[in-house]
């Protein structure tokens, strides 16, 4: 079970990475220290329902998608999805801060990079 503590844990950190906030607002909000807070996301104590539903309200999400990077990782074995889940919020958190011209020359990137991944007999639409 503490996998699974680990993976909200990681969910957590995600959504307050996504909000731009640190650990002392996220735990003034929910009324305990930023060292709790720290020790939710590292998944070492675990959540009561009650402190669920806080989180929730502070991030603004329902409180069944602290549990969807658990169900995908479930059914996916072998892939960290909560990290990729992480470097998902942080890479959008980052991306809201560039410029329109910034945004289409990462977009063009990016683009290029995935098409480089698909086969040549796929590329035509073939």
């Amino acid at each position: 079970m503490a996998g699974i503590d680990e993976e909200i844990g990681r969910r957590i950190r995600a959504l307050r990475w996504s909000r731009g906030l640190s650990l002392e607002q996220v735990g003034e909000r929910i009324g305990v220290g930023y060292q709790q807070v720290q020790k939710y996301e590292a998944g070492a104590n675990r959540l009561s329902a009650s402190r669920l539903f806080q989180l929730a309200q502070v991030f603004d999400v329902p409180v069944g998608s602290f549990f969807e990077t658990v169900r995908r990782a479930a059914d996916e074995p072998g892939e960290d999805l909560a990290l990729l889940d992480v470097r998902g919020f942080r890479l959008a958190y980052e991306f809201d801060k560039l410029s329109e011209a910034q945004k289409r020359a990462v977009l063009s990137l990016v683009r290029s990079m995935t098409v480089e991944q698909v086969a040549p007999e796929q590329r035509d639409g073939t």
